[in-house]
């Protein structure tokens, strides 16, 4: 969809379109000249009207579309160079607790925090692999955090699990900085931060994840100022 400068893209080959019956009829018809059609699918879902949601309807192009047990209202392009979205849960029940990377989903696209939080499903692109990767090289180094009563004046924790009770929220934090009794909350990021009018700064929705998780540093009784994402 990218090479017909369509939708926005969502993930690795999942894009969400706004387009008229001719577009579409003219999408389908560019696609359907380059597809493989007995080794490819394209999937065309119909989500509705913009201001509201209604039944999907799902057109195949290529292979045929096999129903799903989990409703998926979402568009991809199969076949050996596509990402396919993986069913999280069957039968979902949503956690007692959100998770402050859900606070960033919501904040970049509320749509998509949909699709993973309360559908359940996820497709997988190279920035989320290695994310991952870089989160699991943190958590294999983990280091408890002391309590806010016996935190020393240095030290550093890495892969901080904490929660509120109150807000109904949960961080994960790749590293917690304490400086003369002041904690930092330190996120690794994967991507590039976007040019502000005075340089690099942090992307909304992950300047929303670093609140929660300074938010839940507070809750805990920590002294905290300022947070940090690498």
């Amino acid at each position: 969809m990218a090479q017909f400068n369509r939708g926005d893209h969502l993930q690795y080959s999942v894009f969400e379109c706004q387009l008229t019956p001719t577009d579409l009829a003219r999408c389908r018809a560019a696609l359907a000249a380059i597809i493989h059609h007995t080794e490819d699918q394209v999937l065309f879902v119909n989500l509705g009207p913009a201001e509201g949601r209604r039944d999907r309807v799902i057109a195949a192009l290529g292979k045929p579309y096999t129903a799903l047990y989990s409703p998926c209202i979402i568009v991809y392009g199969g076949g050996p160079m596509g990402a396919l979205p993986i069913q999280i849960e069957a039968k979902r029940e949503l956690p007692d607790y959100l998770p402050a990377r859900m606070v960033n989903e919501f904040a970049y696209y509320p749509r998509l925090f949909f699709y993973e939080w309360v559908e359940g499903l996820f497709a997988e692109s190279a920035d989320t692999v290695e994310g991952s990767i870089q989160h699991r090289r943190v958590d294999a180094k983990a280091t408890a955090l002391p309590d806010a009563a016996d935190l020393p004046q240095s030290i550093h924790s890495r892969s901080v699990t904490l929660s509120s009770e109150r807000l109904r929220v949960i961080a994960k934090m790749d590293l917690v900085e304490v400086e003369g009794g002041v904690v930092t909350p330190v996120d690794y990021k994967h991507g590039h931060p976007r040019d502000g009018a005075e340089g690099p700064e942090l992307w909304p929705s992950d300047r929303a994840q670093l609140a929660v998780q300074a938010i839940v540093l507070r809750e805990n009784g920590y002294r905290g100022e300022e947070g940090v994402a690498s």
